[in-house]
């Protein structure tokens, strides 16, 4: 069951619309027209966790008197 993107070509309202079907036909939710386009939706692609930042503390990573990412890390 995809969701789909859509813009109303009688209103120009841009909504999204929980599809169940080819057949399926979705309505403006403002002037419940069905002449709709559907849009190009986006979508995020992560990339995992953020590599660990350098320790600058003086002493290095063993020495941090905060939580540094180096330190929590075990480096």
């Amino acid at each position: 069951m995809p969701i789909l993107a859509c813009r109303c070509k009688a209103c120009g309202v841009e909504f999204d619309y929980l599809s169940f079907g080819a057949a399926d036909a979705p309505e403006c939710p403002e002037c419940r027209s069905r002449e709709v386009v559907r849009l190009l939706a986006s979508f995020a692609v992560g990339q995992g966790s953020p590599a660990p930042v350098a320790c600058e503390c003086p002493g290095g990573p063993g020495a941090c008197p905060h939580p540094c990412p180096r330190a929590l890390a075990g480096a």
